[in-house]
């Protein structure tokens, strides 16, 4: 609230989503010392971790783009009082630097560019749950084919002493 009335920034949101962050931040962190310190490591608790992290990681973006967008009003007001604070003191300036940085801070918050932005920072962020969730799968496919291969190993009986006892019942 300081910060906004400093700055003199409407509410552009709120901070918010920051308590959800910080939750998640120690779930996860809980959760992935637990995993690693070998205390409890079942598959679904590997999934809940995993989900709680990509949740974790999905609103850490969501944070950063609003505070680049909370960031880029702040610059543009900055650079207006620059410019015109420069004019009336007559205070050397160099006006190309100014300018390509209104420039390019215009198109940064434009809001077709914030859109792609979003667009790819939600597509990468639901992809990277798709390739977690397929790990986890193979993972779990893999845990299954090597049970099965031990549970094979110990029903199978054991053919030399097949071999043996039949080579004794023929007199050999």
């Amino acid at each position: 609230r300081r910060f906004k009335s400093t700055h003199h920034l409407t509410d552009l949101g709120s901070g918010r989503i920051f308590y959800p962050v910080l939750i998640l931040f120690y779930l996860m962190v809980i959760g992935w010392i637990t995993i690693v310190s070998g205390y409890y490591n079942s598959l679904l608790f590997i999934r809940i971790v995993g989900v709680i992290s990509w949740l974790w990681f999905g609103l850490t973006l969501l944070s950063l783009f609003f505070a680049d967008y909370y960031i880029g009003h702040v610059i543009k007001n900055k650079l207006s009082n620059l410019a015109f604070g420069a004019l009336r003191f007559c205070a050397q300036i160099n006006y190309d630097i100014l300018h390509r940085a209104v420039i390019t801070l215009t198109v940064r918050m434009h809001k077709g560019f914030m859109i792609s932005a979003a667009a790819l920072l939600t597509i990468s962020w639901l992809l990277g749950g798709w390739f977690w969730m397929q790990a986890l799968a193979e993972y779990q496919l893999e845990l299954q084919a090597a049970e099965r291969n031990a549970v094979s190993a110990i029903s199978a009986p054991d053919q030399s002493t097949l071999v043996n006892t039949s080579a004794v019942r023929h007199g050999k």
